[in-house]
């Protein structure tokens, strides 16, 4: 029994040292077995090694460096595309379109129903909480996909849920990133890829009817009207929904078609409930990068607006955004709209707004000189539109006209009201954690 027990030790201990000395052979950097490590360097691996064989060992347990084999990695499974083989299509082409937010909800909607009046069965389906069955089910029976996306950040992310599908998909798919990821569409030649992508990107119900005729008619070959031409949007714009071309290039352009009266406050952003209060709307779009728009909102050296309401969360970056606002000058209204969800949904919550958007809404857009966040509108059953909050809407338009009238009012007529949180507490204590809260506050006046 006794010798039973020594042989089950020896062999423990044995097997103990190999996988010591394999261990700590590995950490030197040298091959992973007692012989490589005896053979190699540093000396302490090779101590390391003799010092966990046991003395019964034979040598010929000893696997030499010369035999041991690398380890296999492990097989990998390519999935290949099935090859595309062109197949009839049914009367009403079968469309689905994959997003994920924040693409718009409403959006979705209409161009669900634009098609569906133009002969085309589309659906646009957002793929957050959807799971791999769920995808399967979308993609049974299409004739083509299409990927919708806001941000390009968003674009591999919304990829990785419907890709693994696309081997075992038989009809066309337009690959969007086409820059990125040629490899991805099928079916569709580069002029037919390009052309979706320009119908796409400029948006609108005018390019989303455009591409379901484009859809319908120049890819299957249904009767029907041919796609018109896409509608280019300029990069940056003034835009009014009264005006007969809707966008304006220039202010020049715009206020040749209408133009606020002396003394009129300004508001860099729109319509009617702004109108309704005495204030001149100037809406406009420019692609968020701190930069751009500043042209657009001057006129013969002096920037008009005397408020700016903007609606984007902060995408770009921090820095940028601090030189605009120090080069406009004028104040930022931070405006939100509750897009996940309705307004009695929005009513009922408790956190006000998702914690997802926190970033982008509050803390980067303070960090960047935007100030008041207001959450203005909520979506709407049915269309999915976003539909304003009526107090809320109120409220940021009339702090945008005291921003706009305390701009112009002379500073002797002007009253100051400080909150200070004290640290200690005190009713005479204005230390907030021991600075001189009196003194600062007189330099920022003088300032």
């Amino acid at each position: 029994m006794r010798r039973r027990l020594a042989r089950l030790l020896a062999q423990s201990a044995l097997c103990a040292g190999l996988l010591l000395a394999s261990v700590v052979a590995q950490a030197a950097g040298g091959p992973g077995s007692i012989a490589g490590a005896e053979s190699g360097k540093p000396p302490a691996v090779q101590d390391a090694a003799r010092s966990v064989r046991p003395a019964t060992a034979r040598t010929e347990e000893i696997v030499p460096a010369a035999r041991a084999r690398p380890p296999r990695a492990p097989p990998t499974r390519v999935r290949r595309r099935r090859p595309f083989v062109e197949r009839p299509v049914g009367e009403r082409p079968s469309v689905v379109i994959f997003a994920r937010d924040p693409s718009s909800p409403a959006k979705g909607k209409l161009m669900e129903k634009l098609a569906r009046e133009r002969g085309v069965d589309l659906d646009y389906v957002f793929v957050d909480l959807m799971h791999d069955a769920a995808i399967a089910r979308k993609l049974e029976g299409r004739d083509l996909v299409l990927f919708d996306w806001v941000m390009e950040s968003t674009f591999p992310i919304l990829l990785g849920k419907i890709e693994p599908h696309l081997a075992t998909f038989e009809g066309s798919v337009w690959g969007g990133a086409m820059w990125k990821r040629p490899d991805l569409t099928r079916g569709l030649s580069p002029e037919q890829s390009e052309r979706i992508m320009a119908y796409m990107r400029n948006g609108g119900a005018l390019n989303e009817g455009f591409l379901a005729d484009y859809i319908r008619t120049d890819l299957f070959g249904k009767s029907g009207e041919k796609g018109g031409a896409p509608i280019i949007a300029p990069e940056i714009a003034i835009w009014h929904p009264d005006a007969p071309q809707k966008a304006f290039a220039s202010l020049d352009d715009y206020l040749a078609w209408r133009a606020p009266k002396p003394g009129q406050p300004v508001f860099a952003v729109g319509f009617h409930r702004i109108e309704t209060k005495g204030a001149f709307a100037l809406p406009f779009w420019d692609p968020d990068d701190g930069e751009k728009f500043l042209p657009l909102l001057t006129r013969g050296g002096e920037i008009l607006p005397d408020v700016v309401i903007t609606f984007t969360g902060l995408y770009a970056s921090v820095d940028n955004q601090k030189k605009l606002a120090e080069k406009f000058d004028r104040p930022i209204l931070q405006a939100m709209t509750y897009g996940t969800g309705y307004e009695n949904d929005w009513r009922k919550s408790d956190e006000g707004m998702p914690v997802h958007r926190m970033g982008v809404y509050y803390t980067l857009a303070e960090m960047a000189g935007r100030i008041d966040n207001t959450l203005v509108a909520a979506r709407q059953r049915g269309d999915e539109q976003l539909v304003a909050i009526p107090e809320q809407s109120d409220a940021l338009v009339e702090r945008a006209l005291a921003q706009a009238n305390l701009r112009h009012k002379p500073n002797g007529d002007k009253k100051l009201a400080v909150l200070v949180w004290n640290s200690p507490e005190g009713e005479e204590n204005f230390s907030a954690s021991f600075l001189n809260i009196p003194a600062s506050l007189s330099r920022s006046w003088e300032s």
